[in-house]
């Protein structure tokens, strides 16, 4: 069945297959039939329309607007409406479509919509509808109307869909969405996961604040650079174990986090010293390595080892408000026969970096043999310090400072001595570099401090005529970078009741170049509780005359290398004696001259000008009742005693 539009009315035309070839039609109209002629080609086009519509995926519905009653009266439905509803299209066609809706079916929305319509506009909605078995379906309908030539709506055309295909539709769609949404999450997950897999994988090789190569990869590295066939090649590994001297201390008191930020400093300042093929790593919070390969001797070692050296310390480093003057301790290893393997040539050339620092640190040593036995030996002494700090083991020796003049005694300087029941007596240039490297020099200094204070405090009692008699104490740039060290030192000489002007602090040369900012602080903190300030070893550091003048220094110390000389029984360098007494003249400093050993170094002192000195040609450090004792005689010139 077809539906054409003419200008007068609606036709309601049967086609056959056996219409004759001029075409001819029936328009069924009010009970009436007429006879229609219609073109071949549009009976074509009707045929074509009629497949188009019966083949829609909706429903199609024509419903004819009577305005009577009933006022809507279907004439035309698809196959795809009997799918729908169950009704075929005769059991519906000529009838209310109204037998469509049920009980639940929203009726005023549908009249509604149905106003609209016949006021000549398309409408769309969602509407249930009951099946002929009396099952609700909800369909998407849309009514488009078709007008009269008087304009009123003699047609409304119905397409509708079920919404459980459109549901199903957009469930599908929804679904593949959330599939390939979930396949992208996978593809992020699966790529986040190879990303983290690699940070753990480089995170197990590598430290976590510089980023160089961690213990575990320069072992990996230092096994396959020792392999075999390498080693029948003739080339050769050596290690090279950095230190920095001075972490410990910067940590300590500027803090962690500028000492991280120093070490990353130290670590940039290592990669530049590297070969193509060396690799530089961090194995522990102040220690780095370097591995070289092709090295077949200590010079081509000692060359790269000197390069960092020069690098680190060349200049200071500035972190934040901070300028910190850094150097290292390098120890130096090369593989043999008897030292093959990664482990063996760390623990050597960190044994060698050990031995550097006891030197004086700011240096570099290369492994040998004996430097086991040292290192064994510099375990023990540090255990052994620590039990001696507690029972009181060590002990002050104190070296009397004379007055070339007239030989009087003018104070004493507080020398630290130790002798442990084990290791025998073990010489300060042994536990001094010890105590420094572990920590141990803040709790020594200020043992040594009280000892000394409360020994001068007694002889100030005992010898009332010796009121100016002074107390010269050492202290280390650890004690010096204390927050406390100067309430320590006001609460000392509070305890002991040594007059501030009494005590003289000495401090190195090279001591003074470190942190100048912070030490300055703390010399300004002593100097205004009346405390005297020495230069210890004058002459050996690096500092400058301008540095110099910063610090508010009393008394300069010549270091005993300018005045004692082997096989020569007069001053080692008088020049350079002279040029520091005419400094201290210059700048009203005192000057204190060490290592006198006999009467002609002490006679060419003071015809130079110099006014104070010590050193064995006067006496030996001495314990407190044999320097008391020595003290008890000094009414007569010194220089008459020694005679």
């Amino acid at each position: 069945m077809l539906i054409a539009s003419a200008s007068s009315a609606a036709l309601h035309i049967v086609a056959s297959d056996t219409m004759e070839p001029e075409g001819k039609a029936m328009e069924c109209r009010a009970g009436k039939t007429e006879e229609v002629a219609i073109s071949h080609e549009e009976l074509s086009y009707l045929r074509l329309m009629e497949r188009t519509v019966e083949h829609m995926r909706g429903y199609v519905m024509i419903v004819e607007h009577t305005h009577a009653d009933p006022p809507y009266l279907i004439r035309y439905v698809n196959d795809t409406f009997t799918r729908l509803t169950g009704y075929r299209a005769a059991e519906v066609c000529g009838k209310n479509p109204m037998l469509l809706l049920g009980p639940n079916s929203d009726v005023l929305m549908l009249e509604e919509k149905m106003s609209e319509v016949n006021a000549g506009l398309p409408v769309l909605f969602d509407l249930l509808h009951y099946r002929k078995d009396g099952q609700e379906i909800m369909l998407d309908t849309s009514i488009s109307p078709l007008l009269r030539a008087d304009g009123t709506v003699q047609y409304g055309i119905s397409i509708g869909y079920d919404t459980g295909e459109r549901r199903a539709a957009e469930i599908a769609a929804v679904r593949a969405q959330v599939a390939e949404e979930n396949n992208k999450l996978l593809r992020k997950e699966i790529a986040e996961r190879e990303c983290a897999e690699k940070r753990l994988a480089h995170a197990a090789l590598h430290d976590a604040l510089t980023g160089l190569p961690n213990r575990a990869l320069f072992i990996d590295r230092a096994t396959a650079s020792l392999a075999p066939n390498r080693r029948r090649e003739g080339r050769g590994v050596a290690v090279l174990f950095v230190d920095c001297d001075n972490l410990k201390m910067v940590n300590d008191t500027l803090g962690h986090a500028v000492g991280d930020r120093y070490v990353i400093a130290v670590a940039r300042r290592l990669k530049k010293c590297t070969r193509p093929g060396d690799m530089v790593a961090r194995i522990g919070g102040d220690e780095f390595t370097m591995l070289l390969e092709d090295v077949n001797d200590d010079r081509a070692a000692s060359v790269i080892a000197e390069r960092v050296s020069k690098e680190v310390s060349r200049r200071s480093f500035r972190i934040g408000d901070h300028e910190i003057s850094g150097t290292v301790s390098i120890g130096i290893a090369l593989s043999s026969p008897s030292c093959g393997t990664p482990e063996e040539l760390l623990r050597d050339s960190d044994i060698a970096m050990y031995r550097a620092k006891l030197l004086g640190k700011n240096r570099c040593q290369t492994f040998a043999t004996e430097m086991r036995d040292q290192a064994a030996r510099l375990l023990k002494i540090q255990m052994a310090m620590r039990r001696a700090l507690k029972n009181g083991g060590l002990v002050v020796a104190y070296q009397p400072i004379v007055a070339l003049g007239d030989g009087r005694i003018a104070g004493f300087e507080a020398l630290a001595r130790w002798r442990d029941p084990e290791l025998g007596e073990i010489s300060p240039a042994e536990f001094i570099p010890a105590a420094e490297e572990t920590g141990l020099i803040v709790p020594l200094g200020l043992t040594m401090l009280r000892n000394a204070c409360a020994q001068a405090g007694r002889w100030r009692k005992e010898f009332p005529d010796q009121p100016d008699l002074s107390m010269n104490v050492n202290v280390s740039v650890r004690q010096l970078l204390q927050h406390e060290f100067v309430e320590q030192v006001r609460q000392v000489l509070q305890s002991t009741g040594l007059p501030p002007q009494n005590l003289q602090l000495e401090g190195t040369e090279s001591m003074l170049m470190q942190e100048r900012d912070r030490i300055g602080l703390a010399l300004a903190g002593l100097r205004a509780l009346g405390v005297k300030l020495g230069v210890d070893d004058f002459g050996t550091g690096y500092s400058s005359l301008a540095h110099l003048a910063e610090f508010p220094v009393n008394t300069l110390k010549i270091d005993r290398s300018f005045v004692s000389a082997r096989g020569s029984g007069g001053i080692a360098s008088p020049e350079i004696v002279q040029t520091v007494l005419s400094l201290a003249r210059r700048l009203g400093l005192g000057v204190i001259a060490e290592g006198v050993e006999n009467e002609q170094q002490r006679s060419e002192l003071q015809a130079l000008g110099c006014a104070l000195a010590q050193g064995y040609h006067f006496a030996r450090p001495l314990d407190a009742r044999a320097a008391t004792a020595f003290l008890r005689r000094a009414t007569a010139p010194l220089l008459a005693l020694s005679a």
